[in-house]
């Protein structure tokens, strides 16, 4: 027998609802991708409820509790689409040739927006205070988590912080890892509903003693529990292609806030451009 998908769980206990659970079954009907993201707070405070109102709702639908719902209803919807699947509806979105661009522009903003509610500038500070007091930060996203990881080690370097960017998967993996140190930190882009190579990087750098930064669109516990640190973002809706505007955005921002924490690391940049300078590379 097929197991019901989440939309179907939802229209079969809809009318067993309260009317306060009600309001949570409606906006998650509308925009299940917010499971990624959200708490169970923040999704109250969406849906106008108490946080007890979310968490009855979970339990009323079989889950044990929120986080139970999340990853569950999480994996089914990541993994209903391909990446093929998932391009052909971002183009089936735009397809109006005249406003394809603004609209995704405006797609943008929205993720933007939301960012902005779930990161905080703390947790940026508390994520650039692992980074500089770290003796190598090992920085890892494979595919297209490839594009953050480039931008931010690259500036990483510049500013004197002694980076390893890792991409590989597998047993090369392994080979990147092997010499982490209780004196190392790790920062992984995990983008991709099943990555076991971030679950072990930052199980293996926190049972060693070091600090590990998590940056994702979901909140997988068993990857979440390995982090000091989680920074929680949006790249679009579930279904549909998701860019790396969003994390690269991430990346810069660590960048400035390192710089900001530490500004006499522009002294490592300047050194960089004397010398260049006096070989003639301007």
């Amino acid at each position: 027998m097929e197991t019901p998908s989440f939309k179907e769980k939802l229209q079969a206990i809809y009318p067993k609802l309260t009317s306060s659970q009600k309001k949570v079954a409606r906006y998650l009907f509308d925009n299940p991708n917010v499971l990624g993201v959200m708490s169970a707070q923040e999704l109250a405070a969406q849906c106008g409820v108490s946080e007890s109102t979310v968490i009855r709702f979970a339990q009323t639908l079989g889950y044990p509790g929120y986080l139970d719902m999340k990853q569950e209803i999480q994996r089914d919807l990541k993994n209903a689409y391909s990446s093929s699947q998932k391009l052909s509806a971002t183009l089936r979105q735009f397809a109006d040739q005249d406003t394809f661009f603004s609209e995704l522009i405006q797609d943008h903003r929205q993720a933007l927006d939301q960012l902005e509610s779930t990161i905080t500038l703390e947790l940026l500070k508390q994520a650039a205070e692992l980074i500089v007091s770290a003796d190598t930060l090992y920085v890892f996203g494979e595919g297209s988590a490839r594009a953050p990881v480039l931008e931010l080690s690259f500036w990483l370097r510049r500013l004197g912080i002694d980076v390893v960017d890792i991409s590989d998967t597998g047993r090369n993996f392994f080979e990147k890892i092997v010499h982490l140190t209780k004196n190392d930190a790790a920062l992984a882009f995990g983008y991709r509903s099943k990555n076991q190579e971030v679950d072990i990087l930052l199980k293996e750098i926190r049972e060693r003693g070091g600090r590990t930064i998590l940056v994702t669109d979901r909140a997988l516990t068993n990857t979440v529990q390995y982090a000091d640190v989680v920074l929680r973002t949006a790249r679009g809706k579930i279904g549909e292609f998701a860019s790396m505007a969003i994390p690269v955005i991430i990346a810069d921002a660590l960048l400035v806030t390192v710089a900001k924490l530490e500004p006499e690391r522009l002294e490592h940049l300047k050194s960089l451009e004397a010398l260049r300078s006096r070989y003639g590379f301007s």
